[in-house]
């Protein structure tokens, strides 16, 4: 998978798991605003801004991507497990 193209189509998903494709953006994720769980390690992601947006996120793991910063995700207060260990 190289895109999240469509992914809007599916406002009500809860849980994605999209580790180890060929992403190197997270645009799209915004509009899930009822994702809890997020996995997306094993990508090209250096952008996770995107993810600021998922205020019912409790699991993330972006680990083994090439993040440049990872502030978007620290006002995410439902935030219970986080994993963005960089490659």
């Amino acid at each position: 998978m190289e895109s999240l193209e469509g992914i809007h189509n599916f406002p009500k998903l809860t849980h994605l798991d999209i580790t180890d494709n060929e992403l190197d953006s997270l645009v799209g994720l915004g509009s899930l605003s009822e994702l809890t769980s997020l996995y997306a390690g094993q990508n090209n992601l250096t952008n996770i801004q995107p993810v600021s947006l998922l205020s019912n996120l409790k699991e993330l793991n972006v680990s083994h991507n090439p993040i440049d910063d990872v502030s978007p995700i620290e006002n995410l207060s439902s935030l219970e497990i986080n994993a963005a260990r960089r490659s």
